[in-house]
Formats: structure tokens, sequence, C-alpha cells
């Protein structure tokens, strides 16, 4: 999902590596590069990375794109688990 647009995208797996987050035990993760060709935000940028772990909840902990502006990197702080549906 970018802005307005959903779409489904090609993903090459990068790598394997284990990943350290702030106030977390360290994980085992995949690093993946969407390929995005859609407009909007992540148009076309070879420079996003998304780091999963690599389990079966394949949940994503980090991830790292250069922008006009800058380099951005967002980590997973804390999670939780929900054991009950919500009502």
């Amino acid at each position: 999902y970018d802005g307005d647009i959903t779409s489904l995208v090609q993903v090459s797996v990068l790598r394997k590596e284990t990943i350290s987050l702030p106030g977390m035990h360290s994980a085992e993760a995949l690093v993946l590069q969407p390929h995005v060709a859609a407009s909007g935000f992540f148009k076309n940028n070879r420079n996003l990375l998304i780091w999963l772990t690599n389990d079966d909840n394949r949940v994503p902990v980090r991830m790292e794109v250069s922008t006009p502006i800058g380099r951005i990197t967002a980590e997973l702080v804390s999670s939780h688990y929900a054991t009950e549906d919500p009502p």
C-alpha cells in the first residue's frame, strides 16, 4: 500500500542476517527488496529494504529507504502478542 494505491509487488530476498533491536532479543531475519513500479512515495525506489523475521510469523522488524530528503530507518521497538480474538 502506497498512498491511495494497493498493488502486488515482486520481492527479491537479498540475504539472511541476525538483527538486534532495542529492547528485544536477536532474531534471524530475511532482508527483502521490493520492486515497486507504481506511483507514490516509493516509486521505482531500489533503495527500499525490509527485514522480516525468518520464522512462521514473518514480522516486519526494520525498514530502510533513501528519499530525496535523506535516509529513513524504521525499527520495531516493542510488540504484543494477542492471545484472544478482538470483540
